[in-house]
């Protein structure tokens, strides 16, 4: 939603999010199917955006990402009864002279806060807040960092081995799919059996002792009767 030039982001932009925001915008009955699609995305992109201080008018102190990957309120563990003013922004935090106002964070933090807050640059210039992609270093969203970020992987040290998927010519999910064979990820029954030992191990096409990813890919009959025919063609 930040690439401005692309043509299907101003459509959507012009359609849907006039007055309002992706992360804001309350779903209706006469969405398309595929924006219905995009907004289903939006819990899993939220754990990965995080604001980009400017001049601090856009963020929301208490209840937006712009410290750390986590919310204020998260960092104190209080909840919205504990606020007086939920909209109160981090532009109230600066002082005239574009600094920190430390008498004034002292009064809403602890301590450690304060000293994660003032580390934190505030620009010189009157630029605007921008919200970006956390996991990349770069702040660009990819759906490789989103899908280590959908597996609950935050610290992307990805295996030098499987770096090769990602420069594929191909579709993107075909490039998950390869991701989730080679870590693992993919929901064969003795994965399934490891995190619920109540589904059986057994092949539910063959009924083979364990169905793991070589057997339903390579060595499952029907599996290898389909790879056969695939050849004949």
């Amino acid at each position: 939603m930040s690439e401005n030039n692309n043509l299907w982001v101003r459509l959507i932009k012009d359609k849907y999010l006039r007055k309002t925001s992706f992360l804001q915008y309350k779903s209706s009955t006469n969405d398309s199917w595929i924006w219905k699609n995009i907004l289903k995305q939006r819990e899993l992109l939220d754990k990965g955006l995080r604001w980009k201080l400017g001049n601090g008018t856009s963020i929301r102190f208490w209840t937006d990402r712009w410290m750390s990957e986590k919310i204020i309120m998260e960092w104190l563990q209080i909840n919205n009864t504990h606020v007086h003013d939920l909209n109160f922004r981090v532009s109230e935090c600066f002082t005239t002279n574009k600094e920190w106002d430390l008498t004034r964070l002292k009064m809403l933090v602890p301590d450690h806060i304060v000293e994660r807050i003032v580390a934190i640059p505030i620009p010189f210039h009157d630029i605007e807040d921008e919200i970006c992609w956390a996991i990349e270093s770069n702040g660009k969203f990819s759906v490789k960092s989103a899908t280590w970020l959908a597996h609950g992987i935050t610290q992307i040290e990805e295996p030098w081995e499987f770096k090769w998927i990602w420069k594929l010519n191909v579709a993107p999910k075909l490039k998950n799919f390869l991701w989730q064979i080679l870590n693992g990820g993919l929901q064969v029954r003795e994965n399934l059996h490891y995190k619920c030992s109540g589904i059986s191990r057994n092949c539910p096409l063959c009924d083979a002792p364990k169905e793991d990813v070589d057997h339903l890919l390579i060595n499952c009959p029907l599996t290898r009767s389909f790879w056969l025919n695939k050849q004949t063609v």
